[in-house]
């Protein structure tokens, strides 16, 4: 034990949870108890449900190569652009929201959408 307070692993013993709080949990896009038991169910199968939320520039050819285990490979053959994924692919929608606003000096500022 730290002078902090317990070690992570005190804090983890005996399953203990420590869920959000609700208001954040209700707003959260998936629900974590479900994503738990489809991605136990079939790990690969749901990978690639979430990869296809993406934006690929080249699709993968297969979702995980495992004939080298334990050196895995996902998404073999694909690829993509994580600036395109995180910025540009939402830019139909969302534009003209204001992304970073700065002001320096009086009259001095930056808006960039």
């Amino acid at each position: 034990m730290s002078e902090s307070g317990p070690a992570i692993s005190h804090l983890q013993a005996d399953g203990a949870e420590y869920p959000p709080p609700p208001a954040f949990a209700a707003s959260a896009h998936i629900n974590t108890r479900a994503v738990v038991t489809d991605a136990n169910a079939d790990p690969v199968a749901w990978w690639e449900e979430q990869a296809r939320r993406l934006t690929w520039d080249t699709p993968w050819t297969r979702a995980l190569d495992d004939d080298d285990a334990p050196f895995y490979r996902w998404f073999t053959g694909g690829t993509l652009n994580v600036a395109a994924n995180c910025l540009d692919r939402h830019l139909p929608e969302r534009g003209d929201t204001v992304a970073f606003h700065w002001e320096g000096e009086p009259g001095d500022t930056l808006t960039i959408t």
